[in-house]
């Protein structure tokens, strides 16, 4: 898993110019999935979040007012 790095403001909002988020994106991207980076494609959100994450998924069908 990529660590990323970055600094933050007194409030805890991380300070990231588009560059940074596009070179974090290329980094998991290659770390997950490098194929995608050659040939574009869809990536498995389930596997991403499960597996690269390790959170797990909750589906409900409630409805929460």
């Amino acid at each position: 898993m990529i660590v990323l790095n970055t600094a933050y403001s007194f409030t805890g909002v991380p300070f990231l110019s588009n560059d940074v988020l596009d070179n974090y994106a290329e980094a998991v991207i290659a770390d997950f999935a490098p194929e995608l980076l050659k040939i574009p494609g869809k990536i498995d959100a389930e596997g991403f979040v499960e597996f690269y994450l390790g959170l797990n998924t909750v589906y409900s069908n409630s409805i929460i007012y």
